[in-house]
């Protein structure tokens, strides 16, 4: 008797990569032994043990090498599964077999939120992008200007793709946004530079300078001045003398100017109601305050009494006259006699006659005005 030779097939080897290799180029073609008893192989390659993701029971024929249609993924263990067979039968107890590929730096992420070029965008916008594989980061800066920094300069928001800003962009701004995918082996490279930009708010309002709201004894010539508003591209104003009043001034677009010179003094000792607003092409601000002034009041004013008595407070009787009113201003005491005439441009009256002191007494006084007309009165001087 005798035994004839098994000619079942045997399990082969990797020949290349090696089993265990790393760092294996992506576009990798992977080759094996040849069993001389085995006239094919069955292959099934996978992501994961007994995976065949990647390649699902393949009959390479008497072939021992495999060119892979796609790019393997990269930073990756690959399980492969060899069966030799002929026609006894397949090849038993063949242990699968692995490598890993190699890790490079990650791809470009793009902008998602909001789109390359997107205009209009929402001031409070955030930004968002698209993954990009084996990327353990990105590095995101923000700028007004291509390769500008000033909203965020270059920070690492880690393995996230999107970031929300802590406050609002300004509108009617043209944003560029970058977007840098990092790993181990480093960062992306020739990633394109994004931009957006933001719509156009209405402005804010906006607030008196000079005078300023609630001010009295306002210059009845004054200007008008306020706060500059970013966003506006002019201002309408109203001016009355009442709330929301407009009499004197109804909705001039003065431009975008901060600064309004009315034509005609206010009033005197009058309350001015101002009302401001700030616009632009998308409209008008809202429920602006209305704000408001007392002008002074440049009446005549004479004092009731004055007290020469040489502690330097109160040593003369003199007329206010802001409007210069008044002609002369003539002193008698109470039997009439004529003690003093003077015009409001000088000190006033010091309570003397040729160079003595008058008693203390009442005294009257006669104011000649520039249009011809008289008024008569008297005050009290003190000692």
């Amino acid at each position: 008797q005798f035994t004839t030779e098994d000619l079942t097939p045997l399990c082969v080897d990797l020949t290349f990569p090696n089993n265990g290799q790393t760092d294996v180029a992506i576009i990798s073609n992977i080759s094996w032994e040849v069993d001389v008893n085995a006239v094919g192989y069955v292959l099934n390659v996978g992501t994961t043990p007994g995976g065949n993701d990647l390649v699902n029971a393949i009959d390479t024929g008497n072939i021992t090498t495999y060119s892979f249609p796609n790019n393997l993924p990269q930073n990756s263990t690959i399980y492969i599964n060899i069966t030799p067979y002929n026609l006894l039968g397949n090849a038993i107890g063949c242990v699968e077999q692995s490598f890993t590929t190699e890790l490079f730096v990650p791809e470009c992420a793009n902008l998602l939120t909001p789109l390359n070029e997107e205009i209009d965008v929402p001031i409070s916008t955030g930004l968002s992008w698209t993954n990009s594989d084996h990327a353990d980061g990105y590095i995101l800066s923000v700028g007004t200007t291509s390769g500008g920094v000033e909203i965020v300069n270059a920070q690492d928001v880690g393995n996230i793709n999107n970031y929300a800003f802590t406050e609002n962009l300004s509108d009617n701004t043209t944003f560029y946004v970058s977007v840098i995918a990092y790993n181990t082996e480093g960062n992306a490279v020739n990633c394109n530079e994004y931009s957006f930009t933001t719509e156009i708010v209405i402005p804010e309002c906006t607030t008196l300078i000079i005078p300023f709201n609630n001010e009295i004894d306002v210059s009845v010539n004054t200007s008008l001045t306020w706060n500059s508003v970013s966003n506006a591209s002019g201002y309408t104003i109203s001016i009355g003398t009442t709330p929301n009043g407009s009499e004197i001034i109804n909705g001039l677009d003065v431009g975008n100017v901060t600064t309004y010179v009315p034509l005609i003094d206010f009033t005197d000792n009058t309350m001015v109601y101002v009302n401001i607003t700030p616009y632009n092409s998308t409209g008008n601000s809202l429920s602006c305050n209305t704000e408001q002034f007392i002008t002074e009041d440049r009446s005549i004013r004479t004092p009731a009494f004055f007290t020469p008595n040489g502690d330097e407070f109160n040593q003369f009787w003199k007329v206010e006259d802001p409007k210069k009113e008044i002609k002369y201003i003539t002193i008698f005491d109470r039997l009439g006699k004529l003690l003093y005439r003077f015009k409001t441009d000088s000190n006033g009256w010091d309570g003397t006659f040729n160079g003595e002191n008058v008693p203390t007494n009442d005294y009257w006084y006669l104011i000649e005005m520039v249009d011809g007309t008289i008024q008569k009165a008297h005050f009290t001087l003190k000692r």
